[in-house]
């Protein structure tokens, strides 16, 4: 049992860390950012942090209501911002720093229009 044991823990320290495309296998579980696709979405980034949770904002024609914020797993303050149209959808945002928010990948989000 010993040298069983010993075995498996010199061979799990030789390991190598796994590469990133090795890991996350799903495109929407890697860690990063989307770009704004429109100019409402550019424009509601800016002004995130000071919108009112549950109140829907015009911008460039396009109607957005930011939730309340909320503490991430990842230790950053999130909002979801429903994007009303057709079709509505929702999207993410997340704090990068001081006022700075970015839509990220919504691990939650269902179907192909993540």
């Amino acid at each position: 049992m010993t040298a069983c044991l010993a075995l498996s823990g010199a061979a799990c320290g030789s390991a190598q860390t796994p590469a990133d495309q090795d890991i996350w296998y799903d495109e929407a579980l890697r860690p990063g950012r989307l770009e704004p696709a429109s100019e409402g979405e550019g424009e509601l980034l800016s002004r995130l942090s000071d919108l009112p949770a549950g109140q829907p904002v015009t911008l460039h024609g396009e109607v957005f209501v930011p939730d309340a914020a909320y503490d991430a797993a990842s230790g950053r303050s999130c909002r979801r911002v429903a994007v009303q149209g057709e079709p509505p959808r929702d999207k993410l945002a997340c704090e990068e720093g001081a006022g700075e928010w970015v839509f990220v990948p919504d691990v939650f989000a269902e179907g192909p229009g993540r």
